[in-house]
């Protein structure tokens, strides 16, 4: 996947305010895993740029395996005037 993609150019950002909202990981019973993840009406409305047909959005994760790498990639997104979305994932029994 090109780097371009992920240029500030095509960069979406919410529109107001901080998010915080809780969803679940569904299963896929083709690909036999938990996988699909449907972003809810508070994240759609946050960016509207979603709401666009002609916009076909794709998703970057980057996953660091200590802080230090992370706090690191924060703060060269800070300078780049970006803000990255943190998403965590729980184990619900």
């Amino acid at each position: 996947m090109s780097n371009k993609l992920f240029s500030d150019k095509f960069i979406l950002t919410p529109k107001l305010k901080p998010l915080i909202v809780n969803g679940s990981l569904y299963y896929n019973d083709k690909e036999g895993t938990h996988n699909l993840l449907r972003l809810k009406k508070e994240v759609i409305n946050e960016f509207i740029q979603l709401n666009n047909k002609e916009v076909s959005p794709v998703y970057r994760m980057e996953f660091y395996r200590n802080s230090n790498q992370l706090l690191k990639r924060i703060e060269e997104l800070g300078e780049e005037g970006k803000l990255p979305v943190l998403l965590f994932f729980y184990a619900r029994f």
